[in-house]
């Protein structure tokens, strides 16, 4: 309770801007999913056309983001396994999506009980130590992607039912790596641009008191 106490708006902070990152990264791979339709033919393999391949990859963003919405893929079959990961998926984001809701709605009353000039130097401090740390995370991502993306599945998940069989699975077709690197570096993006400004927004603060 003491540790909540006296780091309750930085752990606030950190917690916010983390599903801040996810739920905006999310929603901005669907104009960079449309560009990657326009410059490689990610449905030809499956045969799709272009705008059924946009049509399932949105139906996949609504499932995972919008609460009680049906898994449903028009154009593509999936086995029991891709569909329970999916659901996998879902609840993780449903989870960050209420904690959004949560802490957006919270936030005037862990502010007003914060110790102003102590909270703000501490929540200075920790954010731009988190900043640094994130820029040696995103040279890490960029240089092992594809190591990254396994641990991470490995440590969100306790299945394979992520390791989809293009057989039975061909939605694995039209999501193609570059899309999840993409993904994690626009979520990065994004942690680093409200950790900044919440960094140089608290420094305003401090200088006028």
């Amino acid at each position: 309770m003491d540790v909540f106490k006296r780091y309750g708006l930085v752990i606030y902070d950190v917690t916010f801007i983390f599903c801040l990152a996810i739920l905006g990264a999310t929603l901005l791979t669907i104009p960079i999913y449309r560009v990657l339709l326009w410059l490689f033919p990610l449905g030809e393999v499956v045969h799709l056309t272009t705008a059924e391949t946009m049509t399932t990859y949105l139906e996949l963003v609504r499932f995972i983001l919008i609460p009680f919405y049906p898994f449903k893929m028009t154009y593509l079959s999936s086995s029991s396994a891709a569909v329970s990961h999916f659901y996998e998926v879902k609840i993780i984001f449903q989870i960050v999506l209420g904690l959004f809701i949560l802490l957006l709605a919270s936030y005037p009353k862990i502010r007003k009980k914060s110790n102003a000039w102590e909270d703000l130097m501490g929540s200075i401090r920790l954010l731009t130590y988190l900043k640094y740390g994130l820029i040696m995370v995103v040279g890490l991502v960029g240089l092992f992607f594809d190591q990254f993306f396994i641990l991470f599945h490995q440590i969100l998940f306790r299945n394979d039912n992520w390791l989809f069989n293009p057989q039975t699975d061909p939605v694995i077709y039209i999501l193609p790596p570059e899309l999840f690197l993409i993904a994690f570096l626009i979520g990065f993006a994004l942690l680093l641009l409200v950790l900044q400004y919440r960094i140089s927004m608290y420094r305003c603060e401090l200088s006028n008191e």
